[in-house]
């Protein structure tokens, strides 16, 4: 049977999705790309558009993103399936196996970053009449580069915070659309987390648990997982 951590690495495994773009504006040197879902895109991140490279320079969530090109001045072409979304990386530890995972991952590969955080529990359901196998309390952190000594918190969100949160939603609403596998998920807790570190209440992140200059943002919840997804290839 399955457990807890190969079921997140199946759904984020599971999160492919293609740019839909249904105008491209062109705004001087740059390129409004309007959308209706921008994903976990964010600022300062790179794309690749028909072999061309580009700069992401401002997100307005779920309405646009625009790009600048890279030592080019091809101009992009609307399409509904125009590049593809950066897959996550997907880890579960402690914060020290983790720490230590990270400098074995290329800088390039490492975010966006979720991370399934352990300690955890499983409750193995027995009852022979009920279809969940496995239920679980989830504590997970989705993470992506930020800069905090040059960064005001409002950049956090901004940059950091606010696309994370969009990661966030993707993964609950793959749970919600697959109830064949999991039951639903009716709410969730997210905590934001600015120039992340180890939290003291009056200062703030004084101590950096991991070796990263990271924002984001921690999420929990409680997962059943069905006893069909737990036996199932």
């Amino acid at each position: 049977m399955k457990d807890i951590t190969e079921v997140f690495e199946e759904i984020i495994n599971a999160l492919v999705f293609k740019f839909n773009c249904k105008e491209v504006v062109v705004n001087g040197s740059n390129f409004i790309l309007k959308t209706c879902n921008t994903y976990w895109l964010r600022p300062m991140k790179e794309i690749t558009i028909a072999t061309y490279k580009y700069k992401i320079v401002a997100l307005d969530i779920n309405k646009s993103i625009t790009v600048s090109p890279i030592s080019h001045t091809q101009t992009p072409v609307a399409s509904t399936e125009m590049f593809d979304i950066v897959k996550p990386t997907y880890r579960h530890g402690t914060a020290r196996a983790i720490n230590t995972e990270l400098t074995t991952i290329k800088q390039k590969d490492k975010t966006p970053f979720v991370w399934l955080y352990e300690l955890f529990s499983e409750r193995i359901n027995t009852d022979a009449e009920s279809v969940i196998g496995l239920s679980s309390p989830v504590r997970m952190f989705i993470f992506d580069e930020a800069n905090p000594k040059d960064m005001l918190t409002e950049n956090h969100y901004s940059d950091v915070i606010r696309p994370m949160k969009q990661l966030a939603k993707e993964i609950i609403k793959h749970i919600n659309t697959n109830q064949s596998k999991y039951q639903e998920i009716l709410n969730y807790e997210v905590i934001n987390l600015a120039g992340w570190g180890e939290f003291n209440g009056f200062l703030g992140n004084e101590k950096k648990v991991l070796d990263e200059e990271w924002s984001g943002l921690e999420m929990k919840f409680d997962i059943e997982i069905n006893k069909t997804c737990l036996n199932c290839n």
